[in-house]
């Protein structure tokens, strides 16, 4: 283990099959944090842990800052489970999820870590899959359920679906001229005088983006 990369984790606890609630943050050790959402399962893969973590080695580890709030994580409950939703940044690579024998770096990819002896098309599945992967930002994150889960490590394919309302196919077409090709705006100053932060996720703004526009076209 480099100490002066792998310094802090969020260990997330039965966030699959939570009710809705309030996001409940502790600390287990210096630079871990629990985060429960809802009512944890009963049997998760912690559960099954006897060893209790290594307190004076993870002292010793240098503090680290995550490159983002916690309050900026965003759960929600649908009929299907439970969405997570974390910040990431554009140059951010992860890693991770136990034995991925297709890929390495896991950046724009679709996952699903499930136990399967034909592991096929770089889907997830493996001898040995985990729920937890790692940043080039120098954090990680364990999503501790037994259940199914899907990642999607910075593709939004999966949020563009569910706004348009499921069913349909993107279509890539040339940008008008003159039109930036990359809008990121500079929220800092915001944040530092006004105390402002964004109160709308992604998938809402997408959804109210494509509500918006179906109006003007038709």
């Amino acid at each position: 283990m480099c100490k002066n990369f792998i310094f802090l984790f969020l260990l997330w606890q039965g966030l699959i099959g939570a009710v809705h609630g309030q996001m409940q943050v502790t600390t287990v050790e210096s630079g871990i944090q629990r985060i429960v959402y809802g009512d944890p399962d009963k049997l998760t893969p912690y559960s099954f842990c006897e060893n209790k973590p290594l307190a004076a080695e993870i002292a010793a580890l240098p503090k680290g800052d995550l490159p983002f709030g916690v309050n900026d994580i965003k759960i929600r409950v649908n009929d299907r489970g439970t969405v997570v939703e974390i910040p990431l940044e554009d140059d951010e690579q992860l890693y991770g999820l136990g034995m991925q024998i297709g890929s390495f770096n896991q950046r724009g990819l679709k996952k699903r870590p499930i136990v399967n002896d034909n592991p096929l098309n770089d889907l997830g599945y493996t001898h040995g899959p985990t729920t937890f992967y790692l940043s080039n930002k120098g954090y990680g994150i364990l999503i501790n359920t037994a259940r199914y889960t899907t990642f999607y490590f910075g593709t939004t394919s999966k949020l563009n679906s569910m706004a348009a309302g499921g069913g349909g196919n993107l279509v890539f077409k040339p940008l008008p001229p003159g039109d930036p090709k990359q809008r990121k705006p500079d929220i800092t100053r915001a944040q530092n005088l006004l105390g402002w932060q964004p109160r709308v996720s992604l998938n809402q703004g997408l959804v109210e983006t494509i509500a918006y526009f179906r109006k003007v076209i038709s």
